[in-house]
């Protein structure tokens, strides 16, 4: 359980400060009945950030000790992560290379006038087709499949990490809900901070992260 949490904070850490996500979420309080908006976007993505590890330490645990055997588990998990590593460094250098680039994405002028139907596909393309979120929720899933633990523990450990990687998601909309008129200037003040570092940010923690997992599939691979 400890190794597998080793993963699951910095996973946790990844997902809680991606920009793209919180910006997002920051353009849905301040949409058209943005009160139902954010709730369904915020239940939205936390349910898909609990679902993701799971399906991929099932898929995966299944995969590997189907083909494999028991045995040579370890060293396919290790490989996975050391696959994921990389591609997370590939990310994180790539939006290194783009740190100037302040343009938003064309979705964030259509977010305003996003109906719940709207509001919950972008929650989906948030965690499921966003390929960074998604790697990093993999690679959660590929530390989990390695566990000896029961079910319970699992689910209640998955449980915990969605919280930890949606705080940021949870507080904006506490925000909304208990500040009134001030939240919304404060709201708009972060967004646009947000955008001016999104690059950045996205390569420190990636960068991070990549090197991480990368350390922990060589170590696995050795031990």
């Amino acid at each position: 359980m400890a190794e597998l949490w080793a993963m699951m904070l910095p996973a946790a850490i990844v997902i809680a400060l991606s920009p793209t996500g919180i910006i997002e979420m920051i353009l849905v309080l301040l949409s058209a009945r943005a009160r139902v908006n954010a709730m369904v976007f915020l239940a939205s993505v936390m349910l898909s950030v609990f679902l993701v590890p799971l399906l991929g330490a099932s898929v995966l645990r299944a995969t590997v000790k189907g083909h494999s055997g028991a045995a040579s588990f370890g060293a396919g998990k290790a490989w996975v992560l050391i696959g994921l590593g990389l591609l997370l460094a590939v990310f994180a250098l790539a939006n290194f290379r783009k740190r100037a680039d302040t343009t938003p994405p064309p979705v964030f002028g259509k977010i305003a006038d996003m109906g719940l139907g709207g509001v919950l596909v972008l929650s989906l393309v948030v965690v499921w087709f966003n390929p960074v979120n998604a790697v990093v929720l993999l690679s959660v899933g590929s530390q989990a499949a390695s566990t000896d633990v029961s079910t319970a523990p699992l689910l209640l450990s998955l449980a915990v990490f969605t919280v930890l990687a949606t705080i940021p998601f949870i507080a904006v909309v506490w925000l909304l809900v208990c500040g009134g008129e001030r939240a919304r200037v404060t709201l708009e003040r972060f967004r646009r901070w947000l955008l001016e570092h999104n690059r950045i940010i996205v390569a420190a923690v990636l960068g991070l992260l990549g090197l991480a997992l990368v350390g922990q599939g060589v170590t696995s691979l050795r031990g």
